[in-house]
Formats: C-alpha cells, sequence, structure tokens
C-alpha cells in the first residue's frame, strides 16, 4: 500500500495523494493534476544528481522516446519536465487503476488468459520497436483495467532500469526483485525484448502453477534458480511450451521477440493472435515523429538562445494543413523541457471561444510552474485578477474583457509577468494555430513583443497562412509584416524521410524504399495524409512480418508472392478506397491463390478510378491468371462484385454464383454470410433460405442488428416462395424482434400485426404488438389488445406471458391515471411468480411498481423496489434489465437529493445500452443524465445530452420520451434567459403529451410553463399553468407536482406582494416535500419561506432556515438553488456577509451561464454596496448588472421589454446616483 507525501514533494501544479513506491533512486507519487481537471496521474521523480553525462544522456532519450510511444496497452507518458532546483527529471504517466496481472489472471479461463497474454505481448511487441524495454516486468507493472465484459491489460513504470542493489539492501526486497529478473540482468548484462519476455514467461508460470515459480525468499537460492537450477517442473498446459521457451535460462534459446512469441502462441492454441486489436486503431502511429529531424534541430536552436541568456524572439512556423506544424511544436517542447527551459503553451484554436483565452491559458500554466506565491506573480496578480480572477483555481471560468482604459494597463502587466519570469529561468512559449487566435490575445501578445528585445523569453507559433483568407486585411498578416520575426516554412516530406514513417508503422527493419516512394505520391508528402493511408493498412488486421521484413500471409506461412505484393502496391491510385482494397487482398492469401487473389485485387483498385479501362483489364487477368481448379476467388471477398459482375451474362453469373456456394459448402469454416451473399445471387431458393436464416443466427449473436435485418428480410422473401408457412412465421417474428430493437416501431408494429391476422389466437403475438402499441403512446388501443392476450396466456397457462401482458396492461392503466388498479394487477402477478421462479420476470414486475410508486410519491418504497429488481436482473443475467434498473435507482437517488450517485447511475446505464445497442434505454439514460447536468449548472452539457436524446427519441417514434425531452431542453433555454424559446418547446412538449394521452406529464409540463411565464411576466397566464397543473396531479395522486405547483403559486403571490397567501402555499409546499422526502425541493421550499420571513421582518428565523437549506443544497450539488440559495442568504444577513453572499450569488451564476439569475444576484449586489455607503463597488456591480440586462434585451419578447426598459432606467439612476456621491466624497 502506498504511504502518504507531503505536498511539498510535488510541483505546486500537482497535489499529492499517496507515495507509490521510493526505492531510494527513483520515487512514485500519485498526484492529483490541477490543470487536467483534478485527474489522478502518476508522477515519477527520477533524478539527475549522481549520473554520469553519458547516463543522463541515455535517461534524455528514453524519456523523449516514452513521450511518443501510443499503444492501448501501455500506460502513456503525458508529460516530462526537468524539475532544475531538484534536479530531477519529473514524468507524469497515465494512472491505471487494475488488479496486478497475476491475481488477475488467475480468475479466468484459459481462452481468456490467452487473450491476455497476447494483448501483453502486442504491447510489448509494440515498445521493443521503439528501441525501449522494460527490464524489470512483475505483475504489479501489468495492471489489468476492467469496463464491465471487457478487460485490458496496461504496462506502467517504463523507465530507466534500476542499478544492482547494495549489500545493505533489505533482504526481502532484494528477493522480492529479483524473482522476476532475467538471469542476464541478475548478472549486470544488458537486457532487451528477451529480457522482457522472461518476466512476462515468470507470470504464466505463477499463474497457471497457483504459486511462484521460485518459491524461496534466498536471493542466492533464487539467482541460482535462474540461472538453471530448476527443480519444479513447467506447468502443464496448452502453454507449457511457449513459458518454457520465453523462461530458458539461455537467451539465445528464447523468442527472439514478442511477435515471434505471437506466433509461438498462436500455433500452441490454434488461435490467430498476431494481428493488432482494434483498441489499437486509436493509438498507432499517433506518438511516431519522423522526417523533421532538419527542422526540429532549427528550433532547437532557436529555443538555445533563450536558454543561453543571448535575449528571445518571435519566431514562426509555417505550413498548410497536415505538414506537421502542432506535432513539431509538440516535440519541441519536450526537448525544451528536457534541456532545462520553462515552457508554457496554449492551442489558440482549442481557447479561441472564449476572450482572453489563449492568454489565460499561457498565464495559467506560468503562475503554475512558479506558485501563485512567487515575487513576479505576487506583484502582477492585483492587476491581472480583475480580468482573470483565480487564474490558479479556476482554470474553465471566463475572463471578462478589460475596459479601454484599463487595457493597456493590463497588457503591461502580461509583458512585464512574461519577462520576470524569464529573468528567472529562460521561458519558451508555444502558441499552437495562431491563425486562430482571439483578438483580445493577439492584442496582449502584441504588445509584448515589441517589448521583449533581451528578454530571456522566446515565443515561437504555427501558423497556417491559407486560413487567413485575405493576407493583406487579415491582422496577423498585417502584424507579420511590420515586426522583426524568423520563419520556418514547411515543405512536404521527400520519399527519403518517408521511409521512416513507412518503417516505423509496421516496424519493419529492412528496405522500405519502393513502399516509401509509392506512400510519398499518393499522399503529396502530407505527412498527415501519409499516417491516414498507414494507419489503414494496420487497421485492416491483416499484417504480419517476419524478423527479416518480408509480408507474411499469416503466423504460420511462408513468405507471400513478392511480385503479387508489388503488384498490389503499384496500382493503388485513391487513397481512402485503395487502402481499404489493399487491406481486403492481403487479408485473402491463401497458399497457391494468392498471387491470382492479389492481382484481381490490384486491377480492381484501379477499376475504382477507370472503371471502362481497369474493368476489362481485371477481367483478362482473371482469364489468363486464375488456375482451372480456383474458379472461385474471384468473388471471394468482394473482389469482383462491383466491376467485373456487371460485365458477365446475368445467367453465367448465377450459375457462377451457384457453384461458389456448392464449392464453399464444400470447404470447412466459411462464414455463413458469405454463403447467404453467393446464395442470394444464385438460383436455389432452398440454399437462401438456409445460410441466410444461418447467417443471420451468427449475425444476431453479435448484435449485429443491422446484417440481421438484411438476412432475414432475404430468408423470408425465399420462405414466401417456397410455400413454408412454419418457417415463414419463425422468421418474421425474428424480423418484429430485430425490426424493434433497431427502433423502427412503424415496421415492427406491421409485422405484428401481419402475424396476429393469420393466428389471432396467439397470446405472444397479441402482448409484443400490445407493447409496440406503448410505444407509440396509443393507450386505449393497447390496453385492448394487451387485456386480450392476457387472457389468451392466462388460458393456455403461460405464466411469463401472462406476467408481461399484466406489466404493459399496468402501465397504461398507470398512463391514464388508474395506478391504484395498475398495482393490484401488478401485486397479484407477481403472487403468482413465487418468491423462488422466474427471476427476470420478477425483477420486471418489481420495475413496474417502483415506477408506479415513485409516481405515487411513495419514494422509499420504489427505491427499495428497483434495488430489488436489480439485483433480480443480475440474477437472471439480464444486462438489459441491469440497465433500465439503473436508470430507475437513478431516478429515485436522484429525488432524494443525491445528484452524483443518479448521475453515476445514469452514466453506468448509457454505458451498458451502447454495448447492446438498446437505444430505447440508452436514450432513457441520456435524458436522464442530462437532467441531472441541468441541475448541477452544467448548462452546456445538459443542452447536448438532452439534444442526443431528442434526437434518439424521433429515431424510435417514441412520443412520450420525446415531449419529456422537449420540456427539459426548455428548461436549459430557461435557465440560460432565453425565456421565449423555452415556452416555445414547454408548449410543443404539452401538446405532443396530450397528443399521446398522457395525462401524468402534462401536470408536470404546465409547472414548469407556469415558472416560465413567471419570468416573462405573464402573471395570469402563470396563474392559470399552476393551477392546471394541480387539478391534474391531484386527479394522478402526484404529490410531487403538487408540491411544486403550491411552489410555483407562491412565487407568484411573492411578485404580487401578496405575503401571507405566499407564506401558506410555501408551508405547504414543504410540507408535501418533506412528506416524500425529497431533500433538495424541501430545501427549495426552505429559501423562498426564508425569503417571506424577510418581507416580513422575522430575520433570525429566516436566516437560520436558510442556513439549513444552502447545507442541504451544498450537499446535493444543485447548481441553481445554490444561486437562489445564496441571495436568500444576501437578504437575510447584513454588513459584509450580506455583500459576500450576493457577490457568491453572482460568481456562481456567471460560471454556469444562468444569466437572468445572474444580473438580478449583481443589482442586490450593488444596491448592497450602496447600502454600506461603498460607492465606487456600488458603480461597477450596478454597471454590470446593466451589461447582463443588455445581453438579455433580444432575447425578450416585446411585451417584456417595456419592463426590461423600467428596470434599466432604475439601474442606470441608481448607478449614476451612487457615481455622483462617490464624485461628492472625493471632493469633500
Amino acid at each position: 500500500m502506498g504511504s502518504s507525501v507531503q505536498a511539498s514533494a510535488v510541483p505546486s501544479r500537482f497535489e499529492a495523494v499517496q507515495t507509490l513506491s521510493d526505492d531510494g533512486e527513483a520515487r512514485a507519487v500519485l498526484v492529483r493534476d490541477r490543470y487536467r481537471g483534478g485527474r489522478l496521474v502518476v508522477m515519477k521523480r527520477l533524478p539527475r544528481r549522481g549520473r554520469s553525462h553519458a547516463d543522463t544522456a541515455a535517461l534524455r532519450r528514453q524519456l523523449l522516446l516514452l513521450r511518443r510511444v501510443r499503444h492501448p496497452n501501455i500506460a502513456p507518458v503525458l508529460d516530462v519536465a526537468f524539475d532544475e532546483p531538484e534536479e530531477t527529471y519529473n514524468v507524469t504517466t497515465e494512472h491505471v487503476d487494475g488488479l496486478d496481472f497475476v491475481a488477475f489472471a488467475r480468475q479466468l479461463p484459459p481462452d481468456r488468459l490467452e487473450d491476455l497474454v497476447a494483448e501483453v505481448l502486442r504491447g510489448l511487441a509494440h515498445v521493443h520497436a521503439w528501441g525501449l524495454f522494460h527490464q524489470g516486468l512483475k505483475p504489479s507493472n501489468i495492471l489489468v483495467e476492467r469496463d464491465g465484459d471487457e478487460v485490458r491489460p496496461r504496462i506502467v513504470d517504463f523507465g530507466p532500469p534500476r542499478s544492482n542493489s547494495s549489500p545493505h539492501a533489505d533482504p526481502h526486497a532484494e528477493a522480492e526483485r529479483l524473482r522476476w529478473l532475467a538471469p542476464e540482468l541478475i548478472a549486470g548484462g544488458k537486457g532487451d525484448a528477451r529480457s522482457d519476455l522472461y518476466g512476462v514467461g515468470l507470470m504464466l508460470w505463477e499463474t497457471l502453477a497457483g504459486r511462484p515459480a521460485v518459491d524461496s525468499d534466498d536471493p542466492e537460492v533464487i539467482a541460482a534458480w535462474h540461472a538453471g537450477d530448476r527443480a519444479t517442473p513447467v506447468p502443464t498446459g496448452r502453454l507449457s511450451r511457449l513459458i518454457a521457451r520465453l523462461t530458458d535460462p539461455m537467451p539465445g534459446r528464447r523468442c527472439k521477440s514478442a511477435a515471434d512469441a505471437l506466433r509461438l502462441l498462436s500455433k500452441e492454441t490454434g488461435r490467430l493472435f498476431f494481428h493488432q486489436g482494434s483498441a489499437a486503431e486509436e493509438c498507432l502511429l499517433t506518438g511516431r515523429f519522423v522526417g523533421r529531424d532538419a527542422e526540429v534541430h532549427r528550433l532547437e536552436e532557436v529555443a538555445g538562445r533563450a536558454f543561453r541568456g543571448e535575449g528571445g524572439g518571435l519566431f514562426v512556423v509555417e505550413g498548410g494543413r497536415g505538414l506537421g506544424k502542432s506535432r513539431l511544436l509538440e516535440e519541441l517542447e519536450v526537448l525544451a523541457q528536457l534541456n532545462g527551459l520553462r515552457v508554457v503553451s496554449a492551442t489558440a484554436r482549442r481557447a479561441r471561444s472564449r476572450p482572453l483565452g489563449v492568454v489565460r491559458d499561457v498565464l495559467r500554466d506560468l503562475v503554475g510552474a512558479l506558485g501563485p506565491d512567487h515575487a513576479c506573480v505576487a506583484d502582477a496578480v492585483p492587476i491581472l485578477g480583475s480580468v482573470l480572477p483565480n487564474v490558479c483555481d479556476e482554470p474553465d471560468q471566463d475572463a471578462a474583457l478589460p475596459p479601454e482604459h484599463d487595457r493597456l494597463r493590463f497588457q503591461q502587466a502580461v509583458a512585464e509577468l512574461f519577462a520576470a519570469a524569464g529573468e528567472v529561468r529562460p521561458l519558451l512559449i508555444l502558441i499552437d494555430d495562431l491563425h486562430w487566435i482571439d483578438d483580445a490575445s493577439f492584442e496582449a501578445l502584441q504588445h509584448f513583443v515589441r517589448q521583449m528585445n533581451g528578454v530571456p523569453v522566446m515565443l515561437i507559433a504555427s501558423l497556417d497562412v491559407g486560413s487567413l483568407g485575405d493576407e493583406q486585411e487579415h491582422p496577423v498578416a498585417r502584424w507579420f509584416d511590420e515586426c522583426e520575426r524568423e520563419v520556418l516554412t514547411l515543405a512536404p516530406l521527400e520519399a527519403s524521410a518517408a521511409e521512416d514513417l513507412v518503417g516505423s508503422a509496421f516496424a519493419l527493419p529492412g528496405n522500405v524504399k519502393e513502399i516509401s516512394e509509392l506512400v510519398t505520391r499518393l499522399t503529396g508528402g502530407v505527412p498527415l495524409y501519409m499516417e491516414e493511408l498507414l494507419r489503414n493498412l494496420v487497421e485492416g488486421h491483416s499484417f504480419a512480418f517476419d524478423d527479416d521484413g518480408r509480408l507474411l500471409s499469416d503466423p504460420g506461412s511462408e513468405a507471400a508472392d513478392e511480385r503479387a505484393v508489388r503488384l498490389v502496391l503499384a496500382r493503388i491510385d485513391r487513397l481512402p478506397p485503395a487502402s481499404h482494397r489493399l487491406v481486403e487482398a492481403l487479408a485473402i492469401f491463401d497458399g497457391a491463390a494468392s498471387r491470382s487473389a492479389v492481382a484481381v485485387a490490384a486491377s480492381m483498385t484501379m477499376a475504382e478510378v477507370d472503371a471502362e479501362v481497369r474493368g476489362l483489364e481485371a477481367a483478362d487477368i482473371l482469364r489468363t491468371d486464375l488456375t482451372p481448379d480456383e474458379p472461385f476467388w474471384c468473388f471471394r471477398n468482394g473482389l469482383f462484385r462491383e466491376v467485373v459482375a456487371d460485365r458477365i451474362d446475368p445467367a453465367d453469373r448465377s450459375s457462377m454464383h451457384d457453384r461458389v456456394v456448392t464449392h464453399l459448402e464444400e470447404t470447412p469454416g466459411v462464414p455463413a454470410a458469405e454463403l447467404a451473399y453467393h446464395a442470394q445471387r444464385g438460383t436455389a431458393a432452398d440454399r437462401v433460405l438456409a445460410h441466410a436464416a444461418r447467417a443471420a443466427a451468427e449475425a444476431g449473436a453479435v448484435h449485429d442488428d443491422a446484417q440481421e435485418r438484411l438476412l432475414l428480410e432475404a430468408a423470408l422473401d425465399a420462405a414466401e416462395s417456397l410455400g413454408r408457412d412454419a418457417e415463414q412465421r419463425e422468421l418474421m417474428v425474428a424480423l418484429a424482434d430485430v425490426q424493434e430493437r433497431l427502433g423502427d416501431v412503424d415496421e415492427a408494429l406491421l409485422s405484428w400485426r401481419r402475424l396476429s391476422n393469420d393466428d389471432p389466437d396467439d397470446p405472444h403475438i397479441r402482448v409484443r404488438e400490445g407493447d409496440l402499441l406503448r410505444r407509440r403512446g396509443a393507450w386505449a388501443d393497447a390496453e385492448r389488445v394487451l387485456t386480450e392476450g392476457r387472457r389468451l396466456a392466462a388460458a393456455l397457462g403461460n405464466v411469463p406471458l401472462t406476467s408481461r401482458a399484466e406489466r404493459g396492461l399496468a402501465d397504461c392503466l398507470f398512463r391514464r391515471g388508474r395506478s391504484a388498479e395498475a398495482l393490484a394487477g401488478l401485486d397479484a402477478a407477481y403472487a403468482r411468480l413465487g418468491s423462488d421462479g422466474l427471476p427476470g420476470e420478477r425483477a420486471r414486475i418489481l420495475s413496474s411498481m417502483g415506477v408506479i410508486r415513485w409516481f405515487r410519491g411513495e419514494r422509499e418504497d420504489a427505491l427499495q423496489h428497483h434495488l430489488e429488481s436489480r439485483r433480480a436482473f443480475e440474477e437472471a443475467g439480464d444486462r438489459l434489465g441491469c440497465a433500465t434498473a439503473d436508470v430507475n435507482v437513478g431516478l429515485a437517488l436522484w429525488t432524494r437529493g443525491r445528484l452524483t450517485d443518479a448521475l453515476d447511475r445514469f452514466r453506468r446505464a448509457e454505458t451498458m445500452a451502447r454495448r447492446m445497442s438498446h437505444y430505447f434505454v440508452l436514450a432513457s439514460a441520456l435524458h436522464n443524465r442530462g437532467v441531472i447536468e441541468l441541475e448541477l449548472g452544467r448548462l452546456d452539457d445538459a443542452s447536448r445530452t438532452l439534444g442526443a436524446s431528442l434526437h434518439m427519441r424521433r429515431r424510435l417514434a417514441d412520443e412520450v420520451g420525446l415531449a419529456k425531452a422537449l420540456n427539459n431542453i426548455g428548461l436549459v433555454h430557461h435557465f440560460a434567459g432565453r425565456l421565449e424559446s423555452a415556452r416555445r418547446l414547454i408548449e410543443e412538449s404539452l401538446a405532443r403529451r396530450a397528443g399521446a394521452g398522457e395525462t401524468r406529464g402534462q401536470a408536470n409540463g404546465h409547472v414548469n410553463l407556469g415558472l416560465v411565464r413567471l419570468d416573462l411576466g405573464d402573471d395570469l397566464l402563470a396563474e392559470e399553468s399552476f393551477a392546471e397543473a394541480l387539478r391534474l396531479a391531484r386527479d394522478e395522486e402526484d404529490r410531487g407536482v403538487i408540491g411544486a405547483a403550491l411552489l410555483g403559486l407562491a412565487r407568484l403571490h411573492l411578485r404580487r406582494c401578496e405575503i401571507e397567501p405566499a407564506h401558506e402555499a410555501a408551508e405547504r409546499a414543504r410540507d408535501v416535500f418533506a412528506g416524500l422526502d425529497q431533500p433538495h425541493d424541501v430545501a427549495d421550499a426552505d429559501l423562498l419561506i426564508g425569503r417571506i420571513d424577510v418581507a416580513l421582518g422575522r430575520v433570525t428565523p429566516a436566516r437560520l432556515r436558510i442556513a439549513d437549506a444552502l447545507r442541504a443544497i451544498r450537499r446535493t450539488g444543485n447548481a441553481r438553488l445554490l444561486v437562489q440559495g445564496r441571495r436568500a442568504a444576501g437578504d437575510a444577513r447584513s454588513g459584509a456577509a450580506g455583500l459576500s453572499s450576493y457577490a457568491a450569488a453572482r460568481r456562481t451564476a456567471e460560471r454556469h451561464g444562468f444569466e437572468e439569475m445572474a444580473w438580478r444576484a449583481a443589482h442586490e449586489e450593488g444596491l448592497a454596496f450602496e447600502a454600506a455607503e461603498r460607492h465606487e463597488e456600488a458603480v461597477r456591480a450596478l454597471r454590470r448588472a446593466m451589461e447582463g440586462l443588455r445581453r438579455l434585451h433580444d432575447r425578450l419578447p416585446e411585451h417584456r421589454r417595456e419592463s426590461w426598459l423600467k428596470d434599466a432606467r432604475k439601474l442606470d439612476l441608481q448607478a449614476s446616483f451612487a457615481g455622483l456621491v462617490r464624485k461628492t466624497e472625493c471632493l469633500t
């Protein structure tokens, strides 16, 4: 276990959490990175002191390489920096939270263990290709992360090898270190890839044997065992030979490389492990930086001027899109940090949406590196803080542009801070994508550059001149024409430079000149396009190379025909389709047929470019190059489908497809989908039916719903043509299921109705039809159909189907306002099932009961029902049910005020639903997650999440869900001050609910509409909305909505200065919420009662009530209520305490985008300053309120603008009066 660590042990940017390891030479600390949103990372501190010059150079090279490595099975290095006072290299890597390899692997069946080992070997193969070796692999250095059913091993703690221990080392620690070392490392020799593979073999040994390979704590015994004195045999099993090869005492007898080990693993298990997994698609090639050595050297020289104290300047890296400008700056950043420069950086494109975004990012890095207590920072903070408050603590807070008369002062403070920091330690400022910089940041940088002569600060920026538009008019271009600068212009790579890129893509040591020239020609030498082409080839998972760089078809085959490979490469004429064709061609190497197959693939590639010419050439190749006993390659793997097939007579083509089917039926291991493809193009309907049905079943097993649907439709057509009614009915049921999963409710409903017409007495069909009618919101029709389905199922004694019909019927009754009747039916269905039978159906009934009880206000019972249903779904192995239960548990937790726990539940449900492609549950999880984000004040996140839910509801034709999404998007607009838009959205939501006959949702919608109308100044219409909400909620016995409507009426009475009715309504609302155990709603009511008490002069009880409410709100994290609470606290307090409350309310509202609340809080803050006779602050606060009100003006409807003008005049008069008083005081 780790130990605690003092905060002073790490740079100020980080917060130390605990020490993970400390072996005297290197120290690993778990830290929280304040600039990465509090993300946990591991910082390894490597001392430079005591190392020779050669060792230091080797260490710097290794750290630079580690910074570039990207692979899904390697924990990435995030940052490398040199801490000059401590003389240490600080290396931060991603924190991997997982079990060590042996502890995790012991739980796995053999096939899963083989998959895990293959991933580890792939990661080692990738990192060894860089010339990097771990030389210390042990179980704690391979951590296995688990996310649901997915597992991924990550190799951690790369770094310089530890030197041999001294005689005074702790014996137990020494034994544990030696237990995993290869014998050549124990002897003090130099390790390589085989040394790392030795550690992997020892881990497999312990995993399968259940005990360590060498079971002793005596270092001498351990060393002797590694040297070959072994009494314990290798564990038996499929991996026995692999373990023996990996753990051989003689390095020359081990597998030469990780690729060699993967081939052996494939051979021993009969499975193909060589190719990269799908997770590698996002990582391969992202770390390599090649072909720009001269440019990097030039930039190193430029940065070195500042390091040597020769002054700084401006340096610009120019080039078009994809030429590597950003990658060049990333490379320079690492090199500069390793050489002792202080580096701060910003990406203009990412920061352009915020005023002063670039300056904020640069200052944040700089202040974080220097520390907030540094002298030059302390001097600058009073000026910078007026524009960028809390630049260290709140990196995401937007800046406010300074007024014109303060702008120069601000720019001068920025320039002085840069200069002062450069005097302390040479400073390198990197600005990527300068053409996207915001105007305010650009002005500040211009001001600094004009004053940087002789200052040890170098500003290096990347620029795409083509993105400047009219270069003569663009301010950046005009500035460059006027200022003194140096320029490095990037050109496309030459073929010789591309050789390293091509070789690194496949880790090829051999000659790749021919391929490199082709890649350069195809991509014009643009590195971005080169990497895209190579990534396409790598992601095809079809490439393997022997140790001499020769291409293999698979781990066990001979080298592929070199002429055929060159033929493919030479005939690629277009980047994206061509690369896919190449992958497809290489994927079908199969002994003697490989040459002809590749030839066909090459011609097909050319046919994409010029079908008229190349298609005939492909036909010629087919006639001349295919051997007589291989007439089917032209149809395999899609090579002959688009072009050549169209040039053959249709009858001949169908006959050839029939021959292909006959041949493939005799070939073992052919996928059913391929057989189905050819059968559909042949002449035999019975073959179509057989192969398409089997292929559909295989597609369904891997959740490929779209493919399954196409195959089922083909099989259904074949069954109809053959007149096979039984098979036709079975296929129609499967097709309806797939249509429903894909969200095509109308098509699925037609399928079930067609089945119902053929067999009206089948209860299963009737129940499924009723379920789809419920999805459409046709409650009356659904009730009728489900009642009939329940009767038919009960007559047959089918308990599960009867229970399902009862659940659907209960939902219909509940939606139509008959919740007591619905609960009674569910209780009866649950009793029929008993406590021991059918856990899945029991779980669904409990879930339905929980939903109804939740809406009835029986919140504790609802939560217990949902938790029980979650356990029952897990017992039944129903992942979809678990996701649905998580949504329901999240809703119950939300009403209890546990917003963060609820958000976690919704995210868990969302992840599971995405994996299963179940869009209905996914839409529900997204919707509820968006509502929580709204409550937490994350308006942008809520808007995006609810928008995704809205899109999905439309796709599912889910009218009720669509109405919910519209309602909550309306709330986002309401909180953001877009009142007219909010009103329209909520009214549309109400219309859709009314059309679907859902009265319960209408009540909640009327409450929200009333609140919007209240803010719009439509008091009479707001009163109508609240009254209608009360009526509907009482009919539905929905106590939660009753409380919300009462609270809305209380706000309306308070607005009209009807104090007593307001107090009475708020108290009644509070009693309702307290009875439902909804703490955040209770707190909301308490805030309103507190403000009413202040109006009545009952200040002391108001303060106590508001303080209690604020404590409850802070526990829930509800940002909107937090703003209201702080405003209420400002009303109840006096003096400085009241002022701080109003200021806190304004800052919170501004941070979360609550614009209406922000200007009101600013107004209240100004009045409080005026009351305290602090007139200058009052003027500023009131002017700030004026600005907020102006921003809202264009969003207001016409009838609100008159009210707005009154508010504006009032604010203007108040600000003018405060300013006059201030001037009078100055004169006096």
